[in-house]
């Protein structure tokens, strides 16, 4: 092939040597782009970094109560079963002490008074306050998500599997004794199921405070 400006060879022209060298010959129709495969591009794991620096979604970090939670130790168990203790002697106090200072004829009239008392006693009191006597003794509370009271709802759904597994006549506690302790966040059952958590009191307040 001869050069149309030079009249020489194009293997020997110059006044083509800066496209030879940086792209196809001269008067060469342009590469094609590759066809896509029959696969789809792999995605990236959860993390990994994909073409050009944009980030490829993860999974939502912990909360500030999920990170006091999973940061407490066995203190925090011995710190529960102290709370449960006190909850259970002061509901177990209530129906003689309202027969001693009512009269015992008085007490039977208002008995289902007593009895929706106690009923009432850890859904009400979790769920508007997060606090019982017990755990306000014990410096702790019951919190949502989002560090405050978790509402009543919450804390019904965590006082049903209360006679399971925090019952002083079957098994002792030791079931929520023992998944408070194993689980990643210090949850009992009740705990998981409603979407709860068991903070200090002043780690409560701090994650309650510092929501947006």
């Amino acid at each position: 092939m001869i050069c149309a400006e030079c009249g020489l060879p194009v293997a020997r022209c110059e006044c083509r040597a800066d496209a030879r060298e940086t792209g196809p010959p001269f008067g060469s129709p342009p590469a094609e782009a590759p066809a896509a495969g029959p696969w789809p591009a792999p995605e990236l794991p959860a993390g990994w970094y994909a073409p050009g620096g944009a980030a490829a979604p993860a999974g939502a970090p912990p909360s500030l109560v999920q990170q006091y939670a999973a940061g407490y130790d066995e203190k925090m168990v011995l710190r529960r079963l102290l709370a449960t203790v006190v909850d259970y002697a002061a509901l177990i106090a209530l129906l003689p002490a309202a027969e001693a200072v009512l009269g015992n004829a008085r007490y039977q009239e208002l008995l289902p008074l007593w009895i929706g008392l106690q009923l009432l006693y850890f859904p009400l009191l979790e769920g508007l306050r997060g606090v019982t006597l017990g755990k306000w003794l014990a410096g702790t509370r019951v919190v949502g998500p989002r560090g405050t009271p978790p509402g009543v709802l919450r804390a019904c759904v965590r006082t049903l599997l209360r006679p399971v597994e925090v019952n002083p006549c079957l098994f002792g506690g030791a079931p929520a004794g023992l998944f408070a302790f194993l689980s990643r966040h210090h949850q009992r059952i009740g705990d998981s199921l409603a979407g709860t958590y068991v903070l200090l009191t002043k780690d409560a307040g701090d994650a309650a405070a510092r929501q947006p």
